[in-house]
């Protein structure tokens, strides 16, 4: 009879494990983190140390998945597991560097004179905006300086390149 069962019979299926990528954006800063490719979906990625991201007048916050930072954030050390990202192989996740300005105080030593107002905060990377103006008598103000003697000319337009508290 040729509908007797004489032997099992045993089939396995040919399975590739899906892989993704991981791509760091500097967002507007340098990042020398290069892509790291052909993760497995079934392991997790160490999210990246910033000791290779960096941007003048700013200080990193985080990593997001979205580059205004509405997207998840990550921090360096926590754990991105590539199931839950990942809808077809090949794919890639990028993470883009998060920035945060200095507030930075500024003081205007009028130098012996008058000044307008004495202080006031700005942030890193922005233009300084309005400045006071200084009056001393049998003196010409010839605008702000990064000092006394030897400094550059500071203007409303000048963008704000300490990280620091400055004078």
């Amino acid at each position: 009879d040729n509908n007797t069962v004489r032997n099992d019979i045993t089939l396995y299926p040919r399975i590739d494990t899906w892989t993704y990528n991981v791509e760091y954006n500097g967002n507007g800063g340098i990042c020398d983190i290069p892509v790291i490719n052909n993760i497995s979906c079934d392991q997790i990625h160490e999210i990246e140390d910033i000791d290779k991201v960096e941007r003048e007048c700013y200080f990193f916050k985080e990593w997001n998945t979205k580059p205004d930072g509405s997207g998840t954030d990550y921090q360096p050390g926590d754990y991105l597991d590539g199931a839950y990202f990942i809808s077809r192989n090949n794919d890639s996740i990028v993470l883009y560097a998060i920035w945060e300005s200095a507030v930075v105080n500024v003081i205007f030593d009028g130098n012996g004179g008058d000044v307008e107002f004495e202080s006031k905060q700005v942030n890193s990377g922005q233009v300084y905006g309005k400045l006071p103006t200084a009056e001393n008598m049998g003196f010409s103000f010839q605008g702000w300086y990064t000092d006394m003697e030897e400094g550059q000319l500071v203007s409303e337009n000048t963008i704000v390149s300490k990280m620091s508290d400055h004078y």
